[in-house]
């Protein structure tokens, strides 16, 4: 097939994705406005009123419908996909129903945080150990490869485990969590077509097409949430997506790319642990002092909060494409971008949380 015919399909394949999604979502919402499945309120919570939380179930199912649908395609095509095997993919969809299942218990009971700890561990191991890992560490000044070994497993699987909590701690207003997946998603399938990592790229449109879906009836004002079925498997979607990687088992392409890409989650759930341990909190307590938090404090409103992160996730999507092609040209020749990225970011942040707090002090006083 020629390359145009590769982004066809991969165009096709969102595109069943999205009208999969497009199909499942309203089944949901009428379903649960039958059994009454809503997201409960309280203090920390922008929405009000009986919105369901459960289309996180329709992303998955679009998803995995059209993963599959492009493993077959390409199997009577002549796509080069990455070298896995039916087994590796079984353990993918395992990993991937394990973190779908251990969300919508999460959504209907409430599960402790050692008990959806464990679980994500699980999913996680389940992957790492079908071969999909962190196998080293380049230390580009030294030209050297440090191999991690047996603790391979280890690093990868707290990879995905943050990637997991990092997006679920964004999921707190209509459109964000899904608009970053969408612009992560987006980034993905351009920059692992461009270096021919198929398989990736066409699992990245599979989720591009499914996450679109859903936000059709998440954009505000939301008809419907993703819960913790939602986020966590978009976190664990975008961990594990990179680590389907045809080249090395690297930190360059696998976990460099990814974290320019999704450097406001990654900060955001940074800043959060930060915060709490310096007031002796668990890190898993809830707090409202996230991004968007913030943001809401500062008077916008919840489409003017979207468009400004939205901005910053594709700067930093071009930032990690741009960070791609240089890597490509010229190995690490992409870090001062990583670098810049970053650092824009924990400015970004800090500019928020001194005028955020300045903005307190001040109001306290009058």
């Amino acid at each position: 097939m020629s390359e145009m015919n590769n982004i066809i399909l991969l165009i096709i394949i969102s595109g069943i994705a999205l009208i999969i999604n497009l199909v499942v979502t309203p089944f949901l919402i009428s379903l649960s406005h039958k059994k009454s499945w809503y997201d409960i309120t309280n203090d920390r919570k922008i929405h009000r009123g009986n919105i369901p939380r459960i289309g996180g179930i329709g992303i998955f199912v679009s998803f995995l419908l059209a993963v599959f649908l492009f493993v077959v395609i390409c199997k009577y095509t002549d796509i080069r996909l990455s070298t896995i095997s039916r087994y590796h993919y079984l353990a993918l969809a395992a990993g991937f129903l394990i973190i779908t299942f251990l969300g919508i218990a999460d959504d209907f009971f409430s599960l402790k945080a050692w008990q959806k700890l464990l679980i994500q561990i699980t999913a996680a191991l389940i992957v790492s150990v079908a071969g999909f890992n962190l196998e080293f560490l380049y230390i580009p000044f030294l030209e050297q490869n440090i191999s991690f070994g047996i603790f391979s497993h280890l690093i990868t699987v707290f990879w995905i485990i943050s990637l997991c909590n990092a997006i679920n701690l964004m999921d707190g207003m209509d459109g964000l969590a899904g608009g970053i997946a969408f612009t992560a998603s987006l980034f993905y399938g351009i920059i692992f077509f461009m270096t021919q990592n198929y398989t990736a790229a066409g699992l990245s449109f599979a989720l591009l097409g499914a996450v679109l879906g859903f936000l059709v009836f998440n954009f505000p004002p939301a008809k419907i949430f993703m819960g913790d079925s939602g986020s966590l498997l978009l976190g664990f979607s975008l961990a594990v997506i990179p680590l389907i990687n045809n080249s090395d088992g690297g930190f360059s392409q696998t976990i460099f790319m990814p974290l320019i890409v999704l450097v406001i989650p990654a900060m955001d759930m940074i800043a959060a642990i930060l915060r709490r341990r310096r007031r002796n909190l668990s890190i898993a307590s809830p707090d409202r002092e996230h991004i968007h938090h913030k943001l809401i404090d500062f008077g916008l409103s919840q489409k003017k909060i979207l468009f400004v992160i939205y901005s910053f996730s594709i700067l930093a999507g071009l930032a990690a494409f741009l960070y791609s092609l240089l890597e490509v040209s010229k190995p690490n020749s992409g870090l001062p971008v990583f670098a810049a990225a970053w650092c824009s970011c924990i400015a970004l942040f800090l500019v928020l949380h001194y005028k955020n707090k300045a903005r307190k002090k001040k109001t306290a006083q009058n």
